[in-house]
């Protein structure tokens, strides 16, 4: 059969046993499909597969010739391969696809590319090159996967990262480097330019910090305030390491975090801790000071009378002191803790139970480790927490029923993945109220001052922990904290 031009990337048809060696042996999968003009539709037949082809995709020549793309690989697959190589026959022009092909060992995905070959201008055969590039896209698609988390982890943390090659000074900024310094998606940052936008006062630590990092191999963690581009001044905290390859200082890395939000919480809550302090300042002297006077008065008194009304006075004076007490311990505990260590739970509960009015009561400790926390505040989320439990349910109407003081309650104390838990079979706490017991002065029994909860909250939020209350199994009040640092025994 002779040759002919090939029209839009098409090849002139070669015959003769050259010809099919040369396809036989390449080392590039091959394969050649029939292309039979009856009817309407042409019909697409697998005229032959190359050694590489069989070798590299497992399927068979002996399985396939002659048959259509249907017929060999099903309706789903093959309609799919018959629909490009109806495209490539009516554009008479090489095509590049990608196909899926199942295999025992599971899908890979093969680049194909796709050329007519023209016999007296009409498409007899397709030649078909292709290849194997399952790891290719795998890697390409781990690769975008990896660019996404880091944008959207820069985003929510508000954290960039940078580069820095100290041979050369060129530097690179990650996107949510640029974000933070107000630049656009484009702006190509040298050093001296990354520099500039330091705050005049904090440049030259930065500089500083940046020299010893690149000379000796120093590490550094340091805040600076910037001047964002477009104008507003913010806190961010910069951190850079060296990269060591043969003894020498080739790269620096690092990340810059805006945190000026924090700043500005820290300033807050400085400004209500000493707030706090002038605030318990007055309660301890102002207050305290003539409760003392009179609570001596009265013992004076006592002592020539014996009138009823001085009880009163009495019990008047001693519930003053406890609020004074409670109110201080709640404006001391609302402050963030400073020291924390490795707390043993089990000796700590246990002496909180004992310095709790709880004698019907009965505690079920399933806890056997430590946690990372200030003792003294420990003590008094337990303290509470069991005083609460068995005040609310001696009140309660089923303790009445039963005529128990205490109600027989049950108090367990256990661990949870991230925390620990106090429960209690009490009457529990309705939904309703569960946010307002913790605000200072809520209470819902007689002589309660309404401060014991809130000061759970308040260790809890000053060692950074999240309370919540739900039901217990038992029907009763469970207090859940999380956030905790735990170590099992």
């Amino acid at each position: 059969m002779g040759e002919r031009e090939p029209r839009a990337g098409g090849l002139s048809e070669t015959t003769g046993d050259a010809y099919r060696t040369i396809v036989d042996y390449a080392g590039q999968p091959l394969f050649l499909v029939d292309v039979v003009h009856t009817g309407d539709a042409p019909r697409f037949e697998i005229d032959r597969f190359n050694l590489a082809y069989e070798d590299q995709t497992g399927l068979s020549l002996e399985d396939a010739r002659g048959l259509t793309p249907r017929e060999w690989l099903g309706d789903d697959v093959g309609s799919t391969l018959e629909e490009k190589y109806h495209e490539c026959l009516e554009t008479q022009a090489r095509l590049r696809y990608e196909e899926r092909l199942e295999f025992p060992s599971g899908t890979e995905i093969w680049e194909t590319t796709l050329t007519p070959v023209l016999v007296d201008g009409e498409v007899s055969q397709l030649v078909g090159t292709t290849r194997e590039v399952t790891d290719r896209r795998r890697a390409r698609r781990e690769r975008t996967r990896s660019r996404d988390l880091l944008r959207h982890t820069e985003a929510l943390a508000n954290t960039g990262g940078w580069e820095l090659d100290v041979r050369t000074d060129a530097l690179r900024w990650t996107r949510g480097t640029r974000r933070i310094f107000g630049v656009s998606a484009s702006f190509e940052p040298t050093l001296e330019d990354a520099l500039a936008f330091y705050h005049p006062d904090d440049r030259d630590a930065i500089r500083d910090a940046i020299d010893r990092c690149r000379t000796d191999g120093v590490p550094y963690d340091l805040e600076a305030r910037i001047v964002r581009a477009d104008g507003p001044e913010r806190w961010v905290r910069s951190r850079g390491a060296a990269v060591v390859e043969d003894g020498a200082v080739h790269t620096l890395r690092g990340a810059v975090q805006d945190v000026t939000r924090t700043r500005r919480q820290e300033r807050e809550l400085g400004r209500q801790n000493e707030r706090l302090a002038a605030f318990s300042r007055v309660v301890s002297h102002d207050l305290r000071n003539p409760l003392n006077v009179a609570q001596g008065a009265l013992s004076v008194v006592e002592t020539d009378s014996e009138h009823d009304d001085l009880e009163q006075i009495a019990a008047a004076l001693d519930r003053m002191e406890t609020i004074v007490d409670e109110t201080l311990a709640l404006a001391r505990e609302g402050q963030a803790v400073a020291d924390v260590e490795w707390v043993d739970v089990e000796p700590i509960v246990d002496d909180c139970w004992q310095l709790v009015d709880t004698t019907a009561a009965t505690l079920e400790l399933e806890v056997d480790g430590r946690i990372r926390a200030d003792a003294d505040r420990l003590r008094h989320v337990y303290e509470n927490l069991f005083r609460n439990a068995v005040e609310h349910s001696s009140t309660s109407p089923r303790s009445h029923a039963r005529g128990d003081d205490s109600a027989g309650v049950t108090v367990r104390v256990g661990t949870l993945e991230d925390g620990f838990f106090v429960e209690d079979d009490g009457p529990g706490i309705p939904a309703a109220e569960r946010e307002a017991i913790f605000e200072p002065g809520y209470t819902t029994g007689d002589g309660n001052t309404g401060f014991g909860l809130p000061i759970v909250r308040r260790i809890a939020d000053a060692h950074g922990w999240t309370v919540t209350v739900t039901d217990g199994p038992a029907g009763g009040a469970r207090f859940e904290f999380s956030g905790v640092e735990l170590e099992n025994g």
